[in-house]
């Protein structure tokens, strides 16, 4: 894979970890989750030094057909501790131009389930910002668990087509400060919902 693809998945990666990068900060305030992904994209998300505009994708995932606003229902997200049932487009958020996909906010930590044009395989590519970076079985596919070392977010993500479809957990700035351990309810999540992905 060549500079500007890796450049796209850290990228991505860093919508559903909520990372900083140049500068960019993606950690919450109490009561947001607005934090950017940890799943990197392999379509075009890397900055460049040419380009000086940006076009915008209304869907820009074309690897999945998988579509997390249209298949999480409300029943769905209430067994999700205390994360109320309004949603919004993540694809509409900082970072996520390269992701289609809804969040759940929460007065702890935000829920982010979104599809990207990633192989599986780049998940398992070690990266530094990862504490934890662990395979994973739910259902009959392999997966990736990817723990932010900043405590900030968990995601897992399985092959979904010729993608990613991923379930990330962000910690509002408190529970952060706290180390709290969000992988267990991210990979609660997938599990529950892994039969709606394609």
């Amino acid at each position: 894979m060549g500079s500007v693809g890796c450049a796209a998945v850290v990228v991505a990666v860093m919508l559903v970890t909520g990372c900083t990068h140049d500068g960019i900060q993606g950690v919450s305030t109490a009561g947001s989750s607005s934090t950017s992904p940890v799943l990197p994209s392999s379509s075009s998300g890397a900055p460049s030094a040419t380009a000086t505009t940006k076009t915008t994708v209304s869907d820009p995932v074309k690897g999945t057909t998988f579509d997390a606003c249209s298949v999480i229902t409300d029943a769905d997200v209430a067994p999700w501790w205390g994360v109320k049932p309004a949603k919004r487009d993540a694809h509409k958020t900082a970072f996520g131009q390269n992701v289609r996909g809804c969040i759940w906010d929460g007065p702890r930590w935000g829920i982010k389930i979104y599809a990207v044009n990633t192989p599986i395989s780049v998940l398992e590519q070690p990266n530094g910002r990862f504490d934890r970076q662990e395979p994973v079985q739910v259902g009959s596919r392999m997966g990736w668990l990817l723990h932010d070392k900043n405590w900030i977010g968990c995601a897992i993500g399985i092959p979904s087509q010729q993608g990613v479809a991923a379930v990330q957990v962000d910690l509002n700035l408190e529970e952060t400060q706290q180390h709290l351990d969000q992988c267990p309810l991210a990979l609660r999540i997938m599990t529950q919902i892994e039969p709606k992905i394609p």
